[in-house]
């Protein structure tokens, strides 16, 4: 078992099963997106900043679009990193 000075094995526990989660719905929301985007061609541009917000699709904008699925893959695999590690983490306090 893991012994923490901050907070109790059980909230540390617990905090970690939300994340694990929380990242898991972020990921199948993006992965239903990207999906979605794929099949249809089309996808919604948000610049670095986040101000500026445009439809394109793949013909018209391609290097916009496979930046924006890129986007969406990183997050997607960001997000499954969390979740496992939320989950071992869960599993080990738990022992």
């Amino acid at each position: 078992m893991i012994v923490t000075g901050s907070l109790p094995p059980q909230g540390i526990k617990w905090f970690c099963l939300i994340l694990a989660v929380g990242a898991l719905a972020i990921g199948l929301v993006s992965g239903f997106v990207w999906y979605g985007n794929d099949r249809s061609g089309e996808a919604v541009y948000k610049s670095s900043r986040g101000i500026l917000k445009e439809d394109i699709t793949r013909e018209i904008h391609p290097e916009k679009f496979r930046e924006m699925q890129t986007r969406l893959l990183f997050r997607i695999s960001v997000s499954g990193v969390f979740c496992a590690l939320g989950f071992r983490f869960f599993k080990r306090l738990g022992e």
